[in-house]
């Protein structure tokens, strides 16, 4: 298995209080916490990477702009959704 490799990610100060909070209730560091929302949303990354080499070949900046807005939904979508995962784990104490 190929070694992950480290990034560094600045987040707004509201959203590393959630990060933090969920991390703390999930039992998970916060660096693991951002590296499994990512990998979990593999797919849709491809997706995004696929689409933007395509609109940066035919130089559509309006779709890059999209793009670019749609991916940033999506992972706050799946910070969402780790989130209600982490609250459910522990309302059933797991």
């Amino acid at each position: 298995m190929a070694q992950k490799k480290r990034v560094q990610v600045h987040l707004q100060p509201d959203v590393y209080e959630i990060v933090k909070t969920i991390s703390e209730l999930g039992g998970v560091t916060i660096s693991g916490l951002l590296g499994e929302i990512i990998d979990e949303n593999k797919a849709g990354l491809q997706i995004i990477h696929d689409a933007l080499l395509m609109a940066k070949n035919q130089d559509h900046t309006a779709t890059l702009d999209r793009i670019q807005n749609l991916l940033l939904d999506t992972m706050s979508k799946g910070i969402d959704a780790q989130k209600e995962i982490v609250e459910l784990r522990t309302k059933h104490g797991k």
